[in-house]
């Protein structure tokens, strides 16, 4: 499953839902499988009409010469040497740029210094999240979860992605007990956090801890966090020529 339409979000208090918000409009897909059909797309009916340049790292753009400047990623010759860009200039005068480039936009930073008038202000999250994997199949094991609704559970999100695994995405912020920060953002997976772990997700969701094992908690502690924020800009619009569209997490 690639993607489906999301009937409604139900929200939990413990074990008891107390609301349930219709849907019915919104897709739940993943930002990775969003990517892949794009890719996909292009390969099947654009090859002619668009090009796909692998590991360039947009660096500066130039607004008057309507050129951009990449580092672009070279093959490494040992493993231990550190990685080597090359500077590449590429030049876009009969093109628009679509800058998708999110919350840390070089382009965006390229108009706050250069662009008369264009400001931005940046207000981060005040929560964090972190992803915690069940196995395939895992929905089996919990008749009640339905596919094809999204979950709400004292601080996690639950919903299902491909193949049966569902995924919990745990909140991180201050208005949680330190200790509990501590746990939820630690690194190293100690018998006692993933118990600590599984106690924490079969409080706040008691649907999910069913099917989650100790590999799937212990895998928890080997992934990042990540945030994201609200970008407010003057203008999208830079010299007729690029436009801020998307984001990324932080």
């Amino acid at each position: 499953m690639r993607s489906s339409m999301i009937d409604a979000w139900k929200i939990y208090a413990g074990s008891r839902m107390v609301a349930e918000v219709p849907s019915g409009l919104v897709v739940g897909t993943t930002r990775s499988t969003i990517n892949e059909i794009l890719y996909e797309e292009v390969c099947k009916h654009f090859q002619e009409q668009i090009k796909i340049l692998w590991s360039h790292r947009l660096k500066t753009l130039d607004i008057l010469e309507r050129s951009l400047i990449f580092d672009v990623k070279r093959p490494r010759a040992d493993e231990e040497l550190a990685q080597t860009y090359e500077e590449v200039t590429v030049q876009g005068g009969g093109a628009r740029v679509l800058a998708c480039d999110g919350v840390w936009s070089v382009v965006r930073g390229f108009a706050e210094k250069h662009v008369e008038g264009f400001t931005s202000n940046v207000s981060p999250w005040r929560v964090q999240f972190r992803l915690l994997f069940s196995k395939p199949g895992a929905g089996k094991l919990v008749p009640e979860l339905e596919p094809r609704y999204h979950y709400v559970m004292g601080g996690i999100y639950l919903s299902i992605i491909e193949e049966d695994v569902w995924v919990l995405g745990l909140g991180i912020g201050e208005h949680l007990p330190r200790q509990t920060r501590e746990l939820l953002t630690a690194t190293v997976a100690t018998p006692e956090r993933i118990a600590a772990l599984r106690a924490y997700v079969t409080k706040k969701a008691p649907l999910a801890a069913p099917f989650l094992t100790a590999e799937d908690l212990e895998l928890y502690f080997t992934r990042k966090t990540f945030g994201g924020a609200m970008v407010k800009v003057s203008q999208l619009n830079i010299g007729e020529w690029a436009v801020l569209l998307g984001g990324k997490p932080l």
